[in-house]
C-alpha cells in the first residue's frame, strides 16, 4: 500500500475491520476516544459520501483528512465537497503531511468532477489557515444557506475552487 492513500466507498468495503480500525487508532493516537459505534464509519463512508485520505506508515495513521459531499437543506450538491477535519499526530506535524494528504484528496476529487471544497477554520488555528491558503482556499462570506446549515460555526469559511 502507498503512503498516501484514499479511503473511499469502495476501498472501505472491501475490508472494512481493518479501515475501520486504522481511523479509530489515529484518534485514539491523537488523544481522542472514540469507537466504533460513536464514529459510525460504515454509515459516513456508505451513506454521508465521506472519504479520508491518510498518510499512512508502518500501519498506522500519522495524518488524515476527512471530506464529505456537502449537504444543504438535506439537499446534496452534488459538485461541492466540505473539509470537515486535517490533522496530523503531534510528533509528526511540521513534515509536510497535511500537504501529500490534501494533494491526494483534491487528486481524488478532480477524478469526482468536484467543483468546490469549503472548510471552516478556526480563527487562532494559524497553521490550518496557512495551509489552506497554500492550496488555494480563499476567505469568503458564506451564503445565508450555509450559514444555516449544521457545518457552520463562528469561523474563517474558506473555499477552492477544483480544476
Amino acid at each position: 500500500m502507498q503512503e498516501v492513500f484514499i479511503i473511499d466507498k469502495e476501498i472501505f468495503n472491501k475490508n472494512q475491520k481493518y479501515y475501520e480500525d486504522l481511523i479509530i487508532n489515529f484518534y485514539k493516537d491523537n488523544g481522542q476516544n472514540y469507537t466504533k459505534k460513536s464514529l459510525n464509519i460504515k454509515r459516513q463512508i456508505n451513506i454521508g459520501g465521506v472519504f479520508y485520505s491518510c498518510y499512512l506508515k508502518n500501519n498506522k495513521i500519522l495524518c488524515l483528512a476527512r471530506l464529505a459531499k456537502l449537504y444543504i437543506n438535506y439537499k446534496q450538491l452534488k459538485t461541492f465537497y466540505i473539509l470537515r477535519q486535517i490533522d496530523t499526530l503531534v510528533d509528526f506535524r511540521k513534515q509536510g503531511l497535511a500537504e501529500k494528504v490534501l494533494k491526494s484528496a483534491f487528486d481524488y476529487l478532480r477524478t469526482k468532477k468536484a467543483k468546490k471544497v469549503v472548510s471552516m477554520v478556526d480563527e487562532s488555528n494559524f497553521a490550518s489557515i496557512k495551509l489552506h491558503k497554500k492550496f488555494g482556499f480563499l476567505e469568503k462570506e458564506p451564503t445565508k444557506s450555509f450559514k444555516n446549515s449544521n457545518y457552520y460555526w463562528e469561523a474563517k469559511y474558506l473555499e477552492k475552487q477544483i480544476i
